[in-house]
């Protein structure tokens, strides 16, 4: 009967947690693509990894993946330290204006990812992430050599990494940030 009970507590404990968690917005951007069934690809939605790209070791995280005919796209996000790469913008929901957080990605494609290591997987909260790019097709990186251009490009864009929303939205531009992967992902599976 105990474990009945306790059973039960959990459930209900874990449903609550889900609608908190499903009412946090955290933006308005394009949606990942997180219906798709990863079981049988290479990498898997969450999955961190250190991307060799000639001499340079990249650190990234799969926040999606899109399937075109037969080839795979995995949207990757640079990672330093416990943030990716974002950017914040404005955002007007309800009557109210305050700052969005949009994860940046780029696509690469599967054949394109040979030269990596698996770090490890976090379970990611896709209710919370929302998407920068202005579509796919606009991100994708066909050479894995194009990638290195977009790592620096993409540190250097953030070298002053003002997260300030009263002045993303006084002055209505996008700025270039850093968003804590915390964020983004679901601490029961910490």
């Amino acid at each position: 009967m105990r474990n009945i009970l306790f059973l039960c507590l959990m459930i209900l404990l874990g449903c609550k947690k889900e609608k908190e968690a499903d009412k946090f917005r955290i933006t308005p951007g394009g949606k990942v693509n997180y219906m798709l069934d990863d079981r049988s690809l290479k990498l898997k939605f969450g999955d961190m990894i250190n991307l060799r790209v000639g001499e340079k070791k990249i650190e990234a995280i799969v926040i999606d993946i899109r399937n075109e005919g037969q080839k795979i796209w995995y949207g990757l996000s640079f990672k330093i330290g416990d943030k990716i790469a974002g950017t914040m913008i404005r955002d007007t929901q309800n009557g109210e204006t305050t700052c969005a957080s949009l994860v940046e990605v780029f696509y690469l494609n599967q054949e394109n990812i040979y030269d990596y290591e698996l770090v490890k997987n976090e379970k990611l909260l896709f209710s919370k992430i929302g998407l920068s790019n202005a579509g796919y097709q606009n991100a994708k990186v066909e050479k894995l050599e194009e990638v290195l251009p977009k790592y620096f490009a993409a540190i250097e864009k953030r070298k002053n990494d003002d997260s300030d929303c009263e002045d993303t939205v006084k002055n209505k531009a996008p700025k270039y940030v850093y968003v804590k992967l915390s964020e983004l992902t679901d601490e029961r599976y910490q």
